[in-house]
């Protein structure tokens, strides 16, 4: 459990990595709960909903959203907001940018905030078919988009893009974890020593840890947007020779 337990109290959080200036974790906010009305002086909070639908609140300029599975938010700070859960449990990724931390408690002069909600947006087309495409060996390298989300020493938080029939290939890193949060897909994550892969919609998410080879693509050639947290050590990238069907050579 993370040392900020208490800040986004109902929310229950678990730890996943943090740096000087730096954590990042997952929470979970209860059916029908909500937070306090908070800003923060200096560090900025990123949140992205994995299940349920998480409620955003802001003031000045009044805005709410139910942030379904894949979507992000960023408060800046000395922002008022709060989060909320007023459908479902919400699940979501917490991440705390800046120094220094603090919780500086709010009040807003309209206290009903449907008025400022947002229309629902379309529904996204992520259906899986169950079908993989295995021919790794028709996937080129290369991104559509590489974001910055924040980054310490030791960490870093990005939002990457894939294109059609384009991949992460295969490669490991010596001291580096990878944590995947699928934005947008199917996307699939295969990983060896052991072996496996892993189907990620919207919400979902998986790891490959330091020194195990992994590659990353749609699941049959399509797009996909994921967040990806590296953390645990020093950073390198270590690619893998691959064989036929692109599996990597041992």
């Amino acid at each position: 459990m993370t040392e900020h337990s208490a800040d986004f109290f109902p929310a229950v959080e678990t730890a996943l990595d943090s740096a000087p200036g730096l954590a990042i974790g997952t929470a979970v906010l209860p059916r029908l709960q909500a937070t306090s009305w908070r800003c923060h002086s200096a560090a900025s909070v990123i949140v992205m909903c994995l299940h349920g639908r998480l409620r955003i609140d802001v003031d000045k300029p009044m805005y709410a959203a139910d942030l379904v599975p894949g979507e992000l938010y960023t408060f800046p700070p000395n922002l008022t907001y709060r989060l909320a859960a007023p459908h479902c449990d919400a699940r979501f990724v917490l991440m705390r940018a800046g120094t220094p931390w603090d919780v500086c408690e709010a009040s807003v002069a309209h206290l009903d905030r449907e008025p400022f909600l947002r229309d629902a947006p379309p529904p996204r087309d992520n259906a899986f078919d169950g079908v993989v495409d295995d021919d790794l060996d028709a996937y080129r390298a290369g991104y559509t988009r590489v974001d910055v989300l924040a980054r310490a020493d030791a960490l870093r938080v990005l939002i990457l893009g894939l294109g059609e029939k384009h991949c992460v290939p295969w490669h490991s890193h010596d001291h580096v974890a990878d944590t995947f949060f699928c934005i947008d897909g199917p996307m699939r994550v295969i990983t060896r020593n052991p072996d496996a892969s892993h189907v990620l919609m919207p919400g979902d998410t998986c790891r490959a840890h330091p020194r195990q080879p992994h590659f990353v693509s749609g699941t049959h050639g399509n797009a996909c947007l994921f967040l990806i947290v590296q953390g645990g050590g020093q950073y390198n990238y270590v690619p893998f020779e691959t064989s036929l069907m692109g599996q990597p050579l041992q």
